[in-house]
């Protein structure tokens, strides 16, 4: 997987150099067959801390694909990678859920039982320190359960055919599916994916798709400062002038440059969880909120 990623970026760095659109394509080919092994890698760990970890692990390489897919103006692929980048524990989670649908009531009682007994071992070796008589023990038992329930799961991704086609299906909806299922005349979707230094901001409308690239280097400290502020009423009336300015400002940055033109947006977040309802279009009507525009959700 890392292989593939460092391939992807070193064919995307040449494309920068070399401006030959054939390096755009080899490396968006390449960072979809790294998507793929990253799939394979979840499927492989049932563990919830070690899909996290790819979930972060894989963040920059994501951000590559991201920007081969704008460099290309390829907004399906862009659509794709942005949601894969922030929903792949949601989606394995609701393959999961749908996936039991198959399986018998005592399979079921099953699984759970040795989820249980892997989770209480879990918990009794956090309470415990190395240095403890039992802390071994208890270690070995931890390992014991979390591979008879690994090997309980590949068991029945055998028995039950079904089973294993809807946990690890990987079918992702079109740009065109999407609209047909969730977008109407008067709404708009806006997705971002955030980086250090730039936010990237792609626009689904009912007739028309946008892929901007957004510079904002303050980007991180603005929101968690906007977000300060919604959460202190004392501090919010005691420096309303400053509030005004960031959330003008964040603004300014995140929703002015999209241009939407519908009355109701749906707003895909990345990173920060921003009140998008309590921007302010014009600090000089401070009590104008950008949720009295949109409607937003």
């Amino acid at each position: 997987a890392t292989l593939l990623a460092n391939k992807g970026e070193s064919l995307l760095a040449l494309y920068h150099d070399e401006q030959d659109p054939a390096l755009l394509q080899h490396a968006l080919k390449t960072f979809q067959l790294t998507d793929k092994i990253v799939d394979q890698l979840r499927w492989k760990q049932v563990d919830v801390k070690s899909k996290l970890y790819w979930r972060d692990h894989t963040r920059k390489w994501y951000e590559n694909a991201i920007e081969t897919c704008f460099q290309l103006k390829d907004a399906e692929s862009g659509f794709y990678f942005f949601e894969k980048s922030r929903s792949v524990l949601l989606s394995d989670k609701l393959n999961e859920l749908g996936a039991q649908r198959s399986l018998s009531p005592a399979d079921l009682e099953q699984e759970q039982q040795l989820r249980i007994r892997k989770y209480s071992f879990e918990r009794q070796l956090l309470d415990l320190k190395e240095q403890d008589s039992t802390y071994a023990e208890v270690k070995q038992k931890y390992f014991d359960s979390k591979d008879k329930l690994e090997q309980f799961i590949v068991g029945l991704e055998k028995k039950y055919p079904s089973y294993y086609h809807y946990k690890y299906d990987t079918a992702s909806p079109s740009i065109d599916d999407f609209r047909q299922k969730v977008l109407h005349d008067d709404v708009s979707l806006i997705s971002y994916f955030t980086t250090p230094s730039l936010v990237y901001a792609l626009v689904v409308t009912p007739n028309n798709i946008q892929f901007e690239k957004i510079a904002y280097d303050d980007y991180h400290k603005d929101a968690v400062n906007l977000l300060a502020f919604c959460a202190d009423k004392e501090g919010l009336n005691a420096d309303h002038g400053s509030f005004v300015r960031l959330a003008n400002k964040v603004y300014e940055k995140l929703v002015k440059p999209l241009k939407v033109k519908t009355p109701r947006i749906i707003i895909s977040q990345d990173d920060h969880f921003i009140p998008f309802e309590a921007l302010i279009p014009d600090p000089n009507k401070p009590s104008d909120y950008l949720l009295k525009q949109l409607a937003i959700t």
